[in-house]
């Protein structure tokens, strides 16, 4: 019954094992000795049902892979350390680094086996006055009673454990653990939950910075974390509530100051607060999938505010820049969404300019290269955006049917100061005049930036020299007025080295 895994076969055992003793009692009726049979077969099934309750019992209190205690009984002895304040009070959490790669290669049964050494190892560098166990998947918790120079030294041991290679499979691996730590100090009132639960925020703290270390827990921490949630929850009904809006930036040709597009950019209004930036809130759009939806809400307003302006200004030959994000690259039915959008709004895509930051078309090279194409034939014209910040990968640039370079603001903003971006930039703009592909400037602030690229024959730019993104009014307003910009004369200084 102990080493039973099954109900089913349990059953069979159990019905097999009382059948023998029938069949005994059978046998040595015809032996003419008598067997009693009820007391045994009562006797085997108490002691089943005794072994399985314990079975039960042990599962929930501890973990049958590594033998260590569980979740609850290490709550139930953190709870015991808080109650008894010896000393300081601890608590480590371990999450190991990239496990799931382990798991995705060599199979569930190989990282048990890992789980299972570094489970050993944990045992053998800490001082037997610590409880330890296992809370999750690839999770440790311990609990310390010592002081903080004691539990650096112990963690500090665990990474140097860890960091000794395991053979898996004919390969030597090496084990990274992230940890967080949650010291219980004068005012500290939480309970067993609320220290593992810290502990836990300040791990993710750790494993965010891409170190390897121990991180540990401050309030700010948790208060981030909450932060974090209910902007989460506000995003998840901000769609249904229409509470999106777009902004458009003015991109601008350089040698004449004449408005040729736009550049849409999402903005979020919560009821009572002021519009929210995209940096705050699109990392937590991308993780949550709600780009996908409003990925498309973009893509069909700004369409739709293209063809008014269209029909208002039929002369001002506009175009509008439209960002895609990685979701929406990888979704299988992006070019039909597109084109059914195209179709209801009644809009032409070589009006329209799709912006892939160059980051994402390196991630899978063939799939982009496929889709860009696709995309060409729906009649877009392709930028890759925040050129020079990701791979730079010349080798292949040539083979994406890409029509503009964008080059980040991060360079743009330093050319008139910094010798180093300005021949970046220079590098950048021969490239793309070698590839015969438009170039446009991000991040425009000063007359003498558009000095000297007008100086290496950059054609567009964008920033806020020229305007910050406007809202659906002021874009129309200024398309109604003036949209010609004055530009500087070209710069005849050197660049500051």
């Amino acid at each position: 019954t102990w080493y039973g895994k099954r109900p089913l076969w349990m059953l069979v055992l159990s019905g097999g094992g009382i059948t023998i003793i029938w069949l005994a009692a059978g046998y040595g009726l015809t032996q003419n000795i008598w067997l009693p049979v009820v007391e045994p077969t009562a006797g085997f099934l108490l002691a089943g049902a005794l072994v399985t309750a314990q079975k039960a019992l042990y599962r929930s209190t501890y973990d049958p892979l590594s033998g260590l205690p569980g979740r609850e009984l290490f709550l139930i002895q953190v709870q015991q350390a808080l109650s008894a304040q010896k000393g300081t009070v601890s608590v480590a959490f371990l999450d190991l680094d990239r496990f799931r790669l382990i798991n995705q290669s060599f199979g569930h049964v190989s990282g048990d086996r890992v789980l299972a050494i570094l489970a050993s190892r944990l045992r053998q560098v800490l001082p037997t006055a610590t409880s330890l166990a296992r809370v999750g998947g690839d999770e440790f918790a311990i609990l310390f009673t010592a002081p903080r120079e004691t539990v650096e030294r112990s963690i500090a041991a665990i990474q140097t454990a860890f960091a000794n290679p395991i053979s898996v499979q004919h390969y030597r691996l090496s084990v990274t653990v992230s940890v967080g730590l949650a010291v219980v100090q004068a005012g500290y009132e939480a309970g067993p939950e609320e220290l593992l639960r810290d502990a836990h925020t300040a791990m993710y703290r750790a494993k965010a910075l891409q170190e390897y270390r121990c991180e540990t827990f401050a309030t700010n921490m948790r208060e981030a974390a909450i932060e974090r949630l209910c902007l989460e929850s506000n995003l998840l009904t901000a769609l249904d509530n229409q509470e999106f809006l777009l902004h458009y930036q003015p991109i601008v040709d350089l040698n004449t100051g004449q408005l040729s597009g736009f550049e849409a950019l999402v903005r979020w209004r919560p009821p009572g607060r002021a519009v929210i930036s995209p940096a705050e809130f699109m990392p937590i759009v991308e993780e949550t999938g709600l780009i996908l939806p409003l990925g498309q809400w973009i893509f069909q307003r700004a369409c739709r505010q293209l063809k008014d302006w269209q029909q208002e200004f039929p002369d001002l030959p506009l175009t509008m820049s439209i960002n895609l994000s990685r979701r929406q690259l990888r979704q299988p039915d992006l070019l039909g969404q597109i084109e059914t959008i195209l179709t209801q709004v009644g809009i032409d895509g070589s009006q329209l300019q799709l912006e892939i930051t160059e980051s994402l078309v390196m991630q899978d090279v063939e799939a982009a290269r496929e889709l860009m194409y696709g995309l060409k034939q729906l009649g877009f014209r392709l930028a890759i955006d925040d050129f020079g910040t990701g791979y730079s990968s010349l080798s292949y640039l040539h083979k994406f049917p890409t029509d503009t370079l964008k080059v980040d603001q991060s360079f743009v903003s330093r050319i008139d100061t910094s010798h180093e971006d300005w021949e970046i930039v220079q590098t950048i703009l021969a490239l793309g005049h070698k590839l015969h592909m438009n170039l446009v400037a991000e991040g425009i602030e000063k007359a003498s930036q558009i000095s000297l690229l007008r100086q290496i024959g950059c054609e567009s730019g964008q920033g806020f020299y020229f305007s910050r993104p406007l809202s659906s009014r002021q874009a129309t307003a200024l398309l109604r007025g003036d949209s010609l910009w004055p530009l500087p004369a070209a710069a005849d200084s050197a660049v500051k080295r």
